[in-house]
């Protein structure tokens, strides 16, 4: 598998074999692959929550819902 960018997708890269042509998101297999957050916000969202921001400031700085650094 060879990481191909892609910017019709909202994470703009896929893996993609390079012999039968068989492509995947880069979330599958992750318990991110139902997230509609993009790839950094994920990444934003993980930082704040282990540096231990509390939600409600760690959503307004990655400009997203409350419930989404919840869950």
């Amino acid at each position: 598998m060879v990481i191909i960018r892609d910017n019709s997708r909202k994470e703009k890269y896929i893996f993609r074999c390079p012999c039968c042509k068989f492509s995947q998101t880069v979330r599958c297999g992750s318990f991110f692959k139902e997230s509609r957050l993009s790839v950094a916000e994920i990444l934003y969202d993980t930082f704040c929550w282990a540096v231990k921001i509390p939600p409600r400031s760690a959503a307004a700085a990655c400009d997203v819902g409350e419930k989404s650094i919840s869950q």
